[in-house]
C-alpha cells in the first residue's frame, strides 16, 4: 500500500526550509520564484504548494467511491 500524502520539508543547518516533497508519491514541491528569503514565508509557500498538489494528485474518496473501487479491483482479471 502506498504511503499517505504528507508534506516532508528538508531544512538546512540554519533551520531554513530548502526543499519539500510529498511523502506519499515523492514528488518535489516547486520553489518560489524569486526565491523566498524568509523562513516562515518559505514554509507557507511549501505548504500551499503541497495543498494544491494533494488536491490535484491525491483526491479523497467518499465511502461509496471507495466501495466501488474495492469491488472493481477485486473483480478485475489479468
Amino acid at each position: 500500500m502506498a504511503n499517505r500524502p504528507t508534506l516532508k520539508i528538508v531544512y538546512d543547518a540554519n533551520n531554513f526550509p530548502v526543499s519539500a516533497k510529498c511523502f506519499g508519491c515523492n514528488e518535489e514541491m516547486p520553489q518560489g520564484e524569486p526565491r523566498i528569503t524568509s523562513k516562515e514565508e518559505n514554509r507557507k509557500w511549501f505548504k500551499a504548494q503541497f495543498d494544491l498538489h494533494k488536491k490535484q494528485k491525491h483526491p479523497r474518496e467518499d465511502f461509496s467511491q471507495a466501495a466501488a473501487r474495492t469491488v472493481r479491483e477485486a473483480t478485475e482479471r489479468d
